[in-house]
């Protein structure tokens, strides 16, 4: 059982479990694209499953169910390659599981701060939208004001 409201009382199920292992193997050989393509796999499932069990079509809104789905996997499968296991008095602990993802979903909603909260530099933030463009999941397009000075680049998910 899985209580989202409040997760210490769930049976301590994590739904990442399979992307986690398919993107560990990943991380190992980076060439191993099938390991990756299964995490991406199972990533699309949890934010399907937990956006739209019930597969409805909501229609006119269909296109926000579709973008948070998106979304949510893009956030998923960061957890998933960017927050390694660590290790804590000689045992292995994870800190992937869903509960990260709805953090940094809350995090990334709260203007001005983007991964400062996370203690992630900037590089790292700028490593990990690079690695989304280079796997399609957003497209960066680049904005300009009316005097012609750059601003802040437009981040558009990409559907399926």
């Amino acid at each position: 059982m899985i209580d989202l409201r409040n997760p210490t009382r769930s049976d301590g199920n994590n739904l990442l479990h399979l992307v986690n292992t398919y993107m560990d193997k990943y991380r190992i050989d980076n060439k191993n694209l099938s390991a990756k393509a299964k995490a991406e796999k199972y990533a699309k499932i949890i934010s399907k499953t937990l956006i739209n069990a019930s597969n409805e079509n909501f229609g006119q809104n269909q296109f926000f169910y579709d973008a948070a789905e998106g979304l949510l996997t893009a956030v998923i499968l960061l957890v998933a390659e960017y927050l390694p296991p660590t290790e804590v008095d000689g045992k292995k602990v994870d800190c992937r599981h869903i509960i990260s993802v709805f953090k940094l979903v809350q995090d990334l909603m709260v203007p001005g701060r983007g991964g400062a909260d996370m203690q992630l530099s900037r590089s790292t933030v700028k490593r990990a939208l690079h690695d989304l463009v280079r796997f399609g999941l957003i497209k960066k397009e680049a904005r300009y004001r009316e005097n012609g000075i750059h601003t802040s680049n437009r981040l558009i998910l990409k559907g399926d």
